[in-house]
Formats: structure tokens, C-alpha cells, sequence
């Protein structure tokens, strides 16, 4: 990924790496014939097999034989919310992605989505690209302009009621 680490006080320095990340084509076809956005956003599920983002959304791929398992086409989704800005995988193999304006949850299983905003509690409209980990309690975190999303994925729970409305 793009490094975090502060560069100092050589804004030269500085200035060649921006160059560099803006000269990086927009996409890039692999071995395998994938197109893939470059820079790429890859994660390794817990199964082994790796997720990247791609043209049409989201692929996921066996390394060790090249194979592709499976395409989530989301590109409409994620692309009118700014593309993906971070991938993570909880213990249960649902995918969390930071997007710029919410975070989404994706049941690769069912391929449905659930969307999450300020609304839902979250820090801010806006995501940072790459600003997201995966701690070893499984706690996930996501950053943004207004600071820090911090939760456990099992912690999280839908409320299906809908409330009555009308007349007493």
C-alpha cells in the first residue's frame, strides 16, 4: 500500500512520490486475465483465497491455481460511493468495506448488502483510503475525517422492526 510513515521535512521527496501514485494507471489486467484498479485493494479471506477489487466489483481468486471462484458485481454500488477505500474480513466471512460516505457490509454467501452512515453512529461521512486494520480480538477499525470507528463485527446487530405508523 501507500506508506503512512511521515517523509519529514523533504517536500521534493514528498512531491515525487504524489507523482509517482498519480501516474499509476487507473487499471491493469493480471496473469490471469482479471482486470483489476490499481492501486489494488487485496485481502487474504480467512479461507485462503483473496479478494481483490476489480472492474465489475469485487473477485475472488484461488492463488495457488489462478482459478476465479466467484465476481460480486457491485461496481455500480461501490463506484457511486467512491469506491472502496478499505476491505476487511470478519471470523464469520462477511466483508466490511469503507467507502467514502458509509460503511458496508457484504454476506459474500447471499450477496446482499447493508449499508451503515452517521446515521448508524459512525464517525463522519468520509473514509481515508487504506486507514483500516484488523486487531487479533477481531475488532475492527476504520478511519475517517471525524476520527476513529472502532468495533467487534459479532457486536452489531440489525433491528428488523418496523415500527407502526399511523393513527393511535
Amino acid at each position: 500500500g501507500i506508506p503512512t510513515k511521515d517523509l519529514g521535512a523533504h517536500s521534493a521527496e514528498k512531491e515525487y512520490i504524489a507523482k509517482e501514485i498519480d501516474s499509476l494507471p487507473l487499471r491493469m489486467e493480471t496473469p490471469a486475465g482479471l482486470m483489476i484498479k490499481v492501486p489494488p485493494m487485496a485481502l487474504t479471506a480467512n479461507d485462503g483465497m483473496v479478494w481483490f477489487n476489480t472492474i465489475d466489483g469485487l473477485t475472488k481468486i484461488d492463488p495457488f491455481t489462478d482459478e476465479i471462484l466467484y465476481t460480486i458485481e457491485v461496481a455500480d454500488t461501490l463506484a457511486e460511493q467512491g469506491g472502496i477505500k478499505g476491505l476487511l474480513e470478519d471470523d464469520r466471512g462477511k466483508l466490511w468495506i469503507s467507502v467514502e460516505q458509509r460503511l458496508c457490509r457484504l454476506d459474500p454467501q447471499t450477496k446482499t448488502f447493508r449499508n451503515y452512515d452517521v446515521s448508524d453512529g459512525l464517525q463522519g461521512n468520509h473514509f481515508f483510503q487504506y486507514a483500516f486494520f484488523k486487531g487479533k480480538s477481531g475488532r475492527m477499525y476504520f478511519g475517517g475525517t471525524e476520527g476513529l470507528n472502532v468495533f467487534h463485527p459479532d457486536s452489531i446487530t440489525d433491528n428488523n422492526h418496523i415500527p407502526s405508523v399511523g393513527r393511535p
